[in-house]
């Protein structure tokens, strides 16, 4: 019988699975994921370097008024 401790809340739950019905368990790393840069550097990398699009600076070139719209944590919105 395997034991295995889904994360809930600020807890955790515990699930009893017979063997014989466990084909492999998905552990997340993202709680320990250590990114190379710091974030001013990871900033200006995806400045120099989006993908899909041209760079912002390319963009706004000869522009009069720009508008810039980033998401955050604090209201829901349906991106990635």
């Amino acid at each position: 019988m395997a034991i295995i401790k889904i994360p809930y809340a600020k807890s955790f739950l515990q699930a009893d699975i017979p063997d014989e019905r466990l084909i492999a368990v998905l552990e997340s790393k993202a709680h320990t994921y250590k990114p190379a840069d710091d974030e001013a550097q990871l900033v200006k990398m995806a400045m120099e370097n989006p993908i899909g699009s041209a760079r912002l600076r390319d963009l706004a070139k000869d522009k009069q008024n720009i508008v810039i719209i980033a998401s955050d944590h604090t209201r829901p919105v349906p991106s990635r």
